[in-house]
């Protein structure tokens, strides 16, 4: 960051120091300082296509999906053509269903750099979504070959495999996931799925545990919960129950006529 604000202090109206630093900003999950940034590079020169994808970014971690998807829209018109313009559009086309959309996004943005491994796990999630187990694993394949230890690509790999009953294969992936990313949470949940199927009970209760540690949500409550009953602690399963059900109420089954 230091030199970006030197190359700032030395000329002000250097649009690609502050383009960098909010990049920078995006990295360390600070979206909002980002922004700000990237404003003011875009207010030095608006027809920077690089600076909208950055800005895009920033308003996509926010939630700000329309936003982002105007900034990724204008790079793209802008041009020329950058590989994550269209990864990162495809990311919101398959947030919204949109599965058609993504996959013409992803496949542009494979066409334009077949090195982008980040644009190859998105179409495999997408081609998951759609049911299409082998291209969605081919996909996740070559994610992992152009970028070893890629955790998102290894999780959904993993996931993968569980579909299928693969378990063990399933674990190795995991496995190399939380390697490369310790603490993940999806990671957690889908190898204490693989040690449930495998009857490894003790296993999963420590995957369940340490992801509810790290994100407690309703559903994994009720997966732990289910770990429980085969054990034969109805009372801690009961408890699991009833934090996922204040945690969603929704989840909550009706009450019986």
């Amino acid at each position: 960051m230091s030199e970006y604000d030197e190359s700032l202090r030395i000329d002000p109206t250097y649009p690609y120091g502050y383009n960098n630093r909010g990049a920078l900003w995006n990295t360390v999950g600070e979206p909002r300082k980002a922004l700000a940034e990237l404003d003011r590079a875009l207010g030095f020169d608006s027809k920077n296509a690089v600076f909208f994808i950055n800005r895009g970014a920033s308003w996509n971690t926010l939630g700000d999906q329309d936003k982002a998807l105007a900034d990724f829209n204008e790079a793209i018109r802008l041009g020329p053509p950058y590989s994550n313009a269209y990864q990162n559009r495809a990311v919101i086309w398959a947030s919204r269903g949109d599965h058609q959309r993504s996959l013409a996004d992803s496949d542009e943005a494979i066409r334009i750099d077949p090195t982008n491994a980040q644009a190859f796990n998105n179409r495999g999630f997408t081609w998951r979504e759609l049911k299409n187990f082998s291209k969605a694993m081919a996909d996740f394949d070559t994610a992992i070959r152009i970028s070893p230890g890629f955790p998102m690509a290894l999780m959904n790999r993993g996931s993968g495999w569980n579909s299928v009953g693969e378990y063990n294969r399933a674990i190795t992936d995991f496995d190399l996931a939380l390697r490369g990313a310790p603490g993940f949470p999806d990671a957690l949940v889908g190898r204490a799925f693989a040690w449930s199927a495998k009857g490894d009970l003790d296993k999963a209760l420590a995957d369940y545990n340490e992801a509810i540690r790290l994100r407690p949500h309703s559903t994994l409550y009720l997966s732990r919960a289910q770990v429980w009953l085969r054990k034969g602690d109805s009372l801690r399963a009961e408890a699991d129950k009833a934090e996922a059900y204040r945690l969603n109420p929704q989840l909550k089954p009706a009450p019986s006529k």
